[in-house]
């Protein structure tokens, strides 16, 4: 009984091994050229059908040719898209063949007379391929290959830069060393390709690994050093401003620059300079940065503010002196100038050395009498 038994289980794994290895996707090739009907263009029409599902897409409306055009063409791409459509499934099917097919109606294939028969439309049936061009599966005898997808190594990376900094390629530039320029000429239709760069930069020097795999196994690695600088149109001074001064419109302009470090935030507007003034000392054609401009301060370190208290219908000024600097809307520290109360307390800064109290900030006691709040405060009631 055992040994029946694993005769059977061996008989048995063998038809599913032999079965495993027959089983093939079917295929669905696209031809280099077709006569059409018209004016729908339709799936057998240009290309190759291999297996029953493939057939049954045989009638599959895939493009069009009006009567008032004499070629068109379709791409794989569209053809991909009407088969997606279709909700096929790609574990079961394969598009292969070329990148393009030329199709012309078959009236104009007709009346089409050439000095040789392998350029000849005329004897071809309508609606099927003609057999002196060559077939999909005559032009990829080997590995299946994307000709709408990149053919070199230099295509794939600069496919990589633009994902990384999300920047076309048209608001790039980027420099290759001599030894980058061999490397980037290999060629890389087939195969996959992995990215390892080495640091967190997405723009200037970048050194990049490149692992090139063959199905599973590692075949080689390539190392690039690319510069990449981002086109962007930003603000440039035109003049000398000191520190501390405002930045007028007169001395500003927009140009076009290349950034080539991530942590530049660049002033790409104007309008955003209003009201503020140089952090530091800004010479003509610096491109000025965020870095570069702040807000007027309103207070300096020791500077004597003007503080008024506003609780419910009463208003209290007193003088205090500011514990540090701080601009427009900063909340800073205060003490108390006057002679019998040197306490500290948070003010918020409304102008140049002028200041309110909130209400949060004053005990309770000291708003139940405004003329126990003077006094305790310094300050005059107005």
């Amino acid at each position: 009984m055992i040994r029946i038994s694993r005769g059977i289980g061996l008989i048995v794994t063998a038809g599913l091994w032999w079965g495993g290895v027959g089983a093939t996707a079917d295929d669905v090739r696209l031809c280099r050229k077709a006569v059409v009907i018209g004016p729908d263009v339709t799936l057998g029409e240009v290309a190759e059908l291999q297996g029953e599902e493939a057939e049954a897409l045989k009638e599959l409306v895939v493009g069009r040719i009006d009567e008032a055009e004499h070629m068109s063409q379709i791409t794989m791409a569209s053809l991909r898209a009407a088969l997606q459509e279709q909700d096929v499934n790609w574990a079961r099917l394969s598009l292969r063949g070329f990148a393009t097919c030329s199709i012309q109606r078959g009236e104009e294939a007709a009346g089409k007379t050439t000095a040789g028969p392998a350029d000849s439309l005329a004897a071809v049936p309508t609606g099927e391929v003609a057999s002196s061009f060559p077939t999909g599966a005559e032009a990829n005898a080997g590995p299946t290959i994307d000709l709408l997808g990149p053919t070199t190594l230099r295509d794939r990376v600069l496919t990589w830069i633009e994902q990384q900094t999300g920047t076309g390629r048209a608001g790039l530039r980027i420099t290759w060393t001599p030894r980058d320029e061999g490397v980037l000429a290999t060629r890389a239709v087939t195969d996959r390709y992995e990215f390892v760069p080495r640091g967190h930069g997405r723009i200037g020097r970048l050194s990049l690994r490149i692992n090139r795999y063959r199905g599973i196994r590692l075949v080689d690695q390539y190392l690039v050093t690319p510069v990449v600088e981002k086109r962007v149109i930003a603000v440039i001074s035109t003049a000398t401003i000191g520190r501390g001064e405002s930045i007028d419109p007169g001395q500003i302009e927009l140009r076009e620059v290349y950034l080539d470090r991530d942590d530049q935030e660049v002033v790409i507007d104007p309008s955003l300079l209003a009201g503020r003034v140089a952090a530091t000392v800004l010479r003509p054609g610096t491109l000025i940065e965020e870095r570069h401009m702040r807000v007027p301060l309103a207070a300096r370190r020791g500077e004597l503010i003007s503080v008024r208290v506003f609780i419910q219908n009463l208003v209290v000024a007193m003088t205090a002196r500011a514990m540090k600097d701080g601009a427009v809307g900063d909340i800073v520290e205060m003490k108390n100038e006057h002679r019998n109360s040197r306490e500290t307390f948070m003010a918020r800064l409304v102008g140049p050395q002028q200041a309110v109290l909130i209400d949060a900030a004053i005990p309770d006691k000291l708003a139940q009498r405004s003329r126990g709040l003077s006094r305790t405060l310094g300050g005059n009631t107005p």
